[in-house]
């Protein structure tokens, strides 16, 4: 039942579940005239990354445009209109201008994956392993929280980042997934 779980299309959090996959890279103008600009350049043969750094707006330009992988159904390009269209793309092709969410985008696919589902063979181990601690913790957690209050009760926190002062303050761990401090320097 973990394995199942965990490997469906339909669990946005499915570990053994990645679906189909592209990884493309975008130049995102304000204006109709520097979106048509950078588009003839590119027909003419210009550089994609050149023509990212040189008009786009977007936080990507300086990396030339590239975005991280996104995977379809699990980003915010639905609700932009984009999701159709980047996996409508193969690799190497290329749309745009399009005007969307008041800019002008040009959006080169650059590689696409298929959707894959790890083989509960591979993971069998670990499936068995984590369906343990989902059921431990099911059965444990008032207990837990009941020794985690008291727990924090005896501790004191000293901060010495400013910018978790606010998130931590009042509480009695640093926030989740919050980088190690330098190395020399405590929490």
């Amino acid at each position: 039942q973990y394995y199942q779980a965990a490997a469906s299309p339909q669990n946005p959090r499915a570990l053994y579940y990645k679906p189909e996959a592209a990884q493309i890279a975008v130049i995102v103008t304000p204006s109709a005239a520097d979106s048509r600009k950078a588009a003839d350049a590119l027909t003419g043969g210009a550089d994609f990354g050149a023509m990212a750094r040189q008009y786009s707006k977007d936080n990507t330009a300086a990396q030339g445009g590239v975005l991280p992988w996104l995977e379809r159904n699990r980003t915010g390009l639905s609700k932009l209109g984009l999701e159709s269209v980047v996996f409508g793309m193969s690799p190497g092709e290329m749309r745009g201008p399009l005007h969307v969410g008041g800019a002008y985008w040009i959006i080169r696919c650059l590689d696409r994956r298929a959707a894959s589902t790890t083989p509960f063979e591979m993971v069998q181990d670990e499936c068995k392993t984590a369906a343990r601690l989902v059921k431990g913790l099911a059965l444990n957690s008032d207990r837990l929280k009941r020794e985690l209050t008291e727990f924090q009760k005896g501790v004191t926190i000293e901060v010495k980042w400013p910018q978790y002062h606010d998130a931590v303050e009042g509480q009695a761990a640093a926030p989740q997934g919050a980088p190690a401090p330098p190395a020399g320097s405590s929490r």
